[in-house]
């Protein structure tokens, strides 16, 4: 049976808290050869960090300690490798783009007066609310739901008009990248400052759509 592989951080850890002379020498010896013997990490694209940040914790990193796993979803990585090349005022005019779609799946799935309510906060966005409204995705009740939900809670938040859509915009964008590469999410996050609203969970429908938004926009 092969020796297992010493606990890196217990071992700093030691050689940091350690009285004894003999025992901080004996940690500092384990830990120099535990970066000697470790192999080098693969990367992984979908790790949770892009690859070439991937690339470069591998050039400084010997120990072999993986960068914490994340969960991120092929569609969402996609997405963030395409939006962090563009300016801020391609990004703001993606994230419109998107609220007013988001407020279309609304308007088409609620009764005439709130439906009538979400036009009337469309203001400079409701000319390109028809050509928008085809990007749509299936309106299931929870999609619809979810939407609401965001919508509502804007509102609530002091959003009126064509910054409610804005926001709208941005509460999803922030929302699909939670399942992107994180520094490819921050670096958008300050072109793009987002209205955030937790979701307990993420609705992939809306990952195609907001590439189509991002396309078009790009066009």
């Amino acid at each position: 049976m092969s020796e297992q592989r010493p606990d890196v951080v217990a071992l700093l850890d030691l050689a940091e808290s350690a009285s004894d002379e003999r025992l901080r020498r004996r940690s500092l010896d384990r830990l120099a050869g535990a970066i000697a013997d470790a192999p080098a990490r693969k990367v992984d694209t979908l790790r949770g960090t892009s690859v070439v940040v991937e690339r470069f914790l591998d050039r400084l990193c010997h120990a072999g300690i993986p960068a914490a796993p994340r969960n991120l979803d092929p569609g969402a990585v996609a997405l963030g490798r395409g939006l962090v090349r563009l300016g801020a005022n391609s990004l703001h005019r993606i994230a419109d783009d998107l609220g007013v779609v988001e407020a279309a799946l609304l308007i088409r799935s609620l009764d005439r007066p709130a439906s009538a309510e979400i036009v009337r906060s469309l203001e400079s966005g409701r000319d390109r609310l028809e050509t928008l409204a085809k990007l749509t995705p299936v309106a299931t009740p929870d999609r619809v739901a979810g939407s609401l939900r965001r919508f509502s809670m804007l509102s609530r938040r002091g959003f009126l008009g064509a910054a409610l859509t804005s926001a709208l915009g941005r509460s999803l964008v922030a929302t699909l990248l939670t399942l992107a590469e994180p520094d490819v999410a921050a670096s958008i996050a300050i072109r793009l400052p987002m209205a955030a609203v937790d979701e307990s969970t993420i609705d992939k429908a809306w990952l195609p759509v907001a590439a189509a938004v991002a396309a078009q926009c790009k066009s």
